[in-house]
């Protein structure tokens, strides 16, 4: 086994550290389910200088689509499988990028805790999509993209889950002719769902020692 240098040490322990703290955006089936776990609003209402009112919702702001779009415009030298120095200034080229090379629907954010909301949800995002990326690679590229072995147990289990969940979702719309009741017990199902992570263990840096 290879050894670390002071730096390389440092440089580990803070990955690790924003694994753990990057997988409380993972434990949702769906980026919705996630924003309700931490605590946000799923959408929010602005309006636009004209009067008009507009729903943004975050799952767009997550949408594979947009953040491919997104990546497009970004270069191909762009580290994907690292949290730490790459979180938060993509998350800023990534609001600015939404905020003037997307759509004109987001220029309409002006209050205080809109521009909060947009800029907690874009983080988080970012970090969704780091995480995904770095289990991609370790489960079909073979690359060790995780610093924390602890870490990578709970990913293959919540994408398990969460996998799961979205199946079960699935047929639950396809079986059930009644919408407003295939709505409930999907609603059900994700509280569900919700309950069963909030019982997984967080565990913190410390327990290494």
């Amino acid at each position: 086994m290879k050894t670390l240098n002071s730096t390389e040490e440092q440089t580990l322990l803070l990955e690790q550290y924003a694994e753990r703290t990057a997988l409380a955006v993972m434990r949702g089936a769906n980026f919705t389910q996630c924003l309700k776990i931490n605590g946000l609003a799923p959408s929010i209402t602005v309006v636009t200088p004209k009067g008009q009112h507009l729903t943004l919702h975050g799952r767009d702001l997550s949408n594979e689509r947009t953040w491919k779009k997104f990546l497009l415009t970004q270069g191909q030298s762009l580290d994907l499988c690292r949290l730490v120095g790459v979180v938060d200034q993509l998350a800023l080229r990534y609001r600015i990028w939404l905020l003037t090379g997307y759509t004109q629907r987001y220029q309409a954010i002006s209050t205080q805790a809109e521009r909060e909301w947009f800029e907690q949800v874009t983080q988080m995002v970012v970090a969704r999509k780091i995480m995904e990326r770095k289990y991609e690679a370790f489960v079909y590229e073979q690359r060790e993209t995780f610093a924390d072995p602890w870490v990578v147990e709970e990913m293959i289990v919540l994408t398990r889950i969460n996998m799961m969940t979205n199946e079960i979702a699935s047929a639950l719309y396809r079986l059930i002719k009644q919408p407003g009741m295939a709505q409930n017990l999907i609603e059900h199902l994700y509280e569900t769902h919700a309950a069963h992570l909030a019982k997984r263990p967080h565990i913190n840096l410390r327990s290494n020692e």
